[in-house]
């Protein structure tokens, strides 16, 4: 076999970040900043490259996946 012939499937990956920052009255500039975070927000399986040795009975079949599955973070900061 030459080079590259075996390709695997595509990469299809969403990461999200929203923040809203609200201002707290004890403080001029003071505020209170809360973060979302969300990665493979459609947790969608990458799938890894198909097995290239021949002498297997898994040969040209996808075997395992490559990313995490979702993940969620939440932050809450104050900035004085």
């Amino acid at each position: 076999l030459g080079r590259n012939v075996l390709r695997g499937p595509s990469f299809k990956n969403t990461d999200l970040s929203v923040s809203r920052a609200f201002p707290l009255r004890f403080r001029e500039k003071a505020r209170l900043v809360f973060r979302s975070e969300f990665f493979n927000l459609f947790n969608r399986p990458q799938l890894s490259i198909p097995d290239n040795s021949i002498g297997r009975d898994s040969f040209g079949r996808i075997t395992s996946v490559d990313a995490d599955p979702r993940i969620l973070q939440f932050a809450f900061r104050i900035e004085f």
